[in-house]
């Protein structure tokens, strides 16, 4: 072997030692991933482990559509032309940018083919979701009927969730998130609307923060149940 090249085994304790939740580590490995083609293929799950999408208001004031700004469409033709990609997507983050907009926000969309559902549904191993803004919290009983279940199905899905962006959570979210253990929410609507035989979800938690943005109580408990 030419003393220009690494071993591939040299290679792999490098990037294992990079931190992808870290800027300066993650610029490296983005670096790294246009090297060549060894370093690509040994750096991709790190680089697509978390995935941040972001998404900003249309002239309708409305978040989630695929408007100019928005990342949602551009990530969804990646793991379209690269399936195995969606499959090393463990955490996806939202990020709801709303800078300089004023008035009435809503924070939904009832168009099945919207980006963002359709993303997920290809992240077979996906473990963490969190939806965050800087700025605003959303009420959900103004959220549409498609976004609701779409969040009922994420909550069934992860083992963590982060959804403080809403006022007024609903309890009957959790009924079957099995899998959950760490959730943050602004608060819990624990108001059940229907069926005179629901029954409270029991879910076991690892971790359960109640607030927004600086505003959280850590409950500090290993296990809890909701």
């Amino acid at each position: 072997m030419s003393s220009l090249f690494l071993a591939n085994e040299l290679l792999d304790l490098i990037v294992g030692h990079l931190d992808a939740d870290s800027p300066a580590d993650r610029r490296a490995l983005l670096s790294c991933a246009l090297v060549n083609n060894a370093l690509r293929m040994m750096t991709r799950p790190q680089v697509f482990r978390r995935v941040k999408i972001s998404y900003e208001p249309s002239t309708k004031q409305t978040v989630f559509t695929d408007s100019k700004f928005a990342t949602g469409a551009e990530f969804l033709d990646i793991i379209t032309n690269n399936p195995l990609i969606a499959g090393l997507v463990k955490e996806l983050v939202i990020e709801v940018v709303l800078l300089g907009v004023s008035g009435s926000i809503d924070i939904c969309s009832d168009n099945e083919m919207f980006s963002l559902y359709r993303i997920t549904h290809q992240l077979a191993k996906l473990q963490k979701f969190s939806i965050a803004s800087s700025s605003d919290i959303f009420l959900w009983e103004d959220t549409e009927k498609t976004t609701q279940l779409f969040l009922y199905e994420i909550a069934s899905r992860v083992r963590s969730l982060d959804v403080s962006i809403f006022k007024d959570f609903p309890l009957s979210a959790f009924l079957n998130a099995k899998k959950l253990r760490t959730l943050r929410v602004q608060n819990l609507d624990w108001n059940i609307v229907g069926s005179r035989h629901y029954t409270n979800p029991k879910v076991e938690l690892e971790s359960l923060d109640i607030g927004y943005g600086w505003r959280f109580l850590d409950m500090g408990m290993k296990k809890c149940q909701i």
